[in-house]
């Protein structure tokens, strides 16, 4: 390494975060060391929006809804993560988050305790690893899996999944070829054939996307995830109904845009106000950060008030 150069610090490893990249380089000598925010917010209209990663205006110009989206976590950690996740947003080489929860994303046994007869609705189904975590959870004992996923590639590594299961186990699992968002239509699709393919008005291909709620007209889901690549306040908004009428367990994530961590939960609270807000981050850097509403009037939420 030679003191007179730059480097940048574009972090893809989720095993480490931008700080200690930061001090590992200038321990190593490096006097110039920039993160990928300096840059993106230097040339927003190059780099922005990625992921979380927005320019702070943003941040300071929801201030109103941020500070009233405070007001919903029901417990001191959740809150405290959620000023930590608001200061990083608006200078995370200033403000470092925490080290992220062990627990499992998902069904963190703190929050998320299951029976024998859930109905989970898998957003997001990737390649089936969610459901085959759920699958670990209840031991196979549940009602019924409706997975969803617009990716073709990943369809056809669930079905060769689920051609795997028992056939009784199968028999309970559906998967749902479609994109979601708050009216049904034709979008535009980025297929990756991994976990981050997402509608967007420059992809590659074209396929049908629906509402949850004309998706599942019938179904009375229990627990519903969301990691839909960015989205996901759409599909909640076409989910309302749904999560008004059955109030499902929620875990949905909250990384994929600035502003998820404060709208996303506000939003179920004007529809589906009788919820109990949790906020986990399983990730570094803001990764993996997952919204769990908790339905109050289910017993594992009154056992959690006891405590």
């Amino acid at each position: 390494f030679k003191q007179k150069t730059a480097y940048e610090i574009y972090q893809c490893d989720w095993s480490s975060d931008v700080c200690s990249s930061d001090l590992a380089l200038r321990t190593l000598g490096c006097e110039n060391v920039c993160s990928f925010f300096t840059l993106a917010w230097k040339w927003p209209e190059r780099f922005l929006p990625h992921y979380c990663a927005e320019v702070p205006s943003k941040v300071v110009a929801d201030a109103e809804q941020i500070l009233k989206t405070s007001a919903l976590w029901s417990d001191a950690a959740s809150m405290r993560e959620y000023v930590e996740q608001i200061l990083w947003r608006l200078d995370p080489e200033r403000y470092a988050l925490s080290a992220p929860t062990t627990l499992p994303i998902y069904f963190p046994p703190d929050l998320v305790r299951l029976g024998d007869d859930e109905v989970y609705v898998d957003c997001g189904g990737f390649d089936g690893d969610t459901a085959r975590d759920f699958l670990g959870v209840v031991h196979d004992k549940f009602s019924r899996i409706e997975i969803v996923e617009p990716d073709p590639s990943n369809v056809s590594k669930i079905e060769a999944w689920r051609a795997t299961l028992d056939p009784a186990t199968g028999a309970r699992i559906s998967v749902h070829h479609v994109a979601l968002g708050h009216e049904p239509g034709i979008v535009r699709f980025q297929s990756n054939a991994a976990v981050d393919s997402r509608i967007d008005a420059d992809g590659t291909m074209e396929i049908r996307c629906e509402t949850l709620d004309t998706l599942l007209p019938s179904s009375t889901p229990t627990i519903l995830k969301m990691d839909i690549e960015g989205a996901e306040e759409s599909a909640v908004l076409g989910a309302r109904q749904l999560i008004a009428q059955h109030r499902p367990i929620l875990t949905i994530c909250l990384y994929h845009a600035q502003h998820h961590i404060w709208r996303i939960p506000a939003l179920i609270s004007r529809f589906a106000p009788n919820y109990r807000f949790h906020l986990k981050n399983h990730g570094l850097d803001a990764w993996e950060l997952v919204l769990y509403a908790i339905p109050r009037s289910e017993e594992h939420t009154s056992e959690l008030q006891s405590h």
